[in-house]
């Protein structure tokens, strides 16, 4: 009997004959993991949601099959709730079993946002990523980690197994009902019609008669990050939290193609991010771009002669490039085709956010002294780069500062000056074409 064969239809819907495809677990004769059993998250990570326990004794597939067979590919889900502080998720657990040899060659993973009980718009997603375990359990490590804010959330698991000849991964589910119903889909309609959109799991797959799923989430609550791609284990305690900076050279700004309407002499324009940004301990999305070469994701500070940093009056706040400038007509300055523009590189879920600043110094003369420079953005990442493209040197007809570096607040906070320059740019700290690489947290 071929694979493709071992499905009925029942009413609308294809469901498996074989017990091991949709059905009790009669394949491993083990117990089910719940929580104490199943080995705990290593260091630093932490379980932050667990309903590994209650095994219903059934099953579900959620399988990415061989191209051959894309119109059977389907997934389940589940919900649960972020609190307050938000999470970093670092990494999925499941328990599972292989209707055949196995195993999947690796797992992918989806973050939804709730729609009316069922998962809504995409809000992460880690393709192909690697797992640890046997018999169809899986601890997934989500590289880099997923960072969601408070609210209500669907996470996916789906085995990416072709099915000749390693068969099935099917979702074991869980007897009690935690939040929404377990859901279901299969866009190809492969089974029959019916359930191509999210629904209910119990209603898609009758056999799979059980109100939830078996996982688990691990990482750190709001009050920690990892670093950048978690390639080290070292946690970030939000209270602790440093930069650090590296350059290199070579590098070439990402022209901005949206202009933030920031053509000013002092002045700030807040700028919707395309996706939340976390600096220091606060996840945020929007930021003040300020014509002083500043980003104030916090309160601004618009002076034209801040002191170094930290910058009393300013909270959360990166200073690429940060003296007195303008991004319009100032003081014996024209400033044609000055500005703050933007531009998003990449995709979801690693997009980049460009803000270029097109900027004169104040009272340079004539069309002015020109300055051109970018600040990059990373989605999902405690990091941002800091790209020189024009940096010509000035001396101000007054005294002025310039600093470079990054504060979380003016007193009593964390704050990292890489440079401040009292002469305002005579001897620029910085060269066209540097490209600085700022990452939080190098160390607990």
């Amino acid at each position: 009997m071929s694979d493709r064969q071992r499905f009925l239809v029942v009413g609308s819907f294809a469901l498996a004959c074989a017990s091991v495809a949709f059905g009790v677990d009669t394949s491993s004769g083990r117990p089910e993991w719940s929580p104490g059993s199943a080995p705990p998250p290593l260091s630093p990570d932490l379980v932050l949601y667990d309903q590994m326990d209650s095994s219903a004794g059934i099953s579900v597939p959620s399988q990415d099959y061989e191209a051959a067979l894309d119109i059977f590919d389907n997934q389940a889900a589940d919900d649960f709730v972020v609190p307050a502080a938000g999470w970093t998720i670092t990494g999925v657990d499941v328990d599972g079993e292989y209707g055949g040899t196995g195993p999947a060659a690796s797992f992918h993973v989806f973050f939804y946002a709730d729609s009316g009980g069922l998962p809504g718009t995409l809000a992460a997603s880690r393709t192909a990523q690697s797992f640890t375990g046997t018999a169809g359990d899986a601890s997934i490590a989500l590289i880099p980690p997923v960072v969601l804010s408070p609210g209500t959330y669907w996470v996916s698991v789906q085995a990416r197994q072709d099915s000749i000849p390693h068969g099935d991964w099917i979702w074991d589910t869980r007897a009690v009902q935690s939040n929404s119903l377990a859901a279901w889909q299969n866009p190809g309609g492969g089974y029959g019609p019916g359930c191509q959109t999210w629904g209910v799991m119990a209603t898609c797959v009758p056999s799979a008669n059980a109100p939830d799923l078996l996982f688990r989430l691990t990482g750190a609550p709001g009050n920690a990050i990892f670093v950048d791609n978690f390639e080290t284990a070292a946690v970030c305690m939000w209270s602790n939290a440093r930069y650090t900076s590296t350059a290199t050279t070579g590098a070439a700004i990402v022209p901005g193609s949206v202009d933030v309407g920031n053509h000013a002499d002092d002045g700030s324009t807040t700028i919707a991010l395309p996706f939340p940004y976390r600096l220091y301990d606060t996840l945020f999305t929007s930021v003040a771009a300020g014509s002083n070469g500043f980003l104030a994701f916090g309160a601004a500070n618009s002076a034209f002669n801040a002191s170094c940093i930290p910058i009393a009056g300013a909270t959360y706040a990166i200073g690429p490039y940060w003296t007195d400038q303008c991004t319009g007509a100032c003081t014996g300055v024209t400033c044609t085709g000055c500005g703050i523009f933007t531009s998003t590189s990449g995709s979801a879920p690693n997009r980049i956010f460009n803000i270029e600043y097109r900027t004169r110094y104040y009272n340079s003369g004539g069309a002015g002294v020109p300055l051109n420079y970018e600040v990059r953005l990373y989605e999902g990442l405690f990091r941002y780069e800091v790209i020189y493209g024009t940096v010509n040197p000035f001396t101000p007809p007054s005294a002025r500062n310039l600093s470079i570096g990054v504060q979380e607040t003016p007193t009593g906070g964390n704050h990292t000056l890489q440079v401040c320059d009292p002469t305002g740019g005579a001897s620029p700290p910085v060269l066209a074409g540097d490209k600085y690489t700022w990452n939080g947290c190098t160390v607990p």
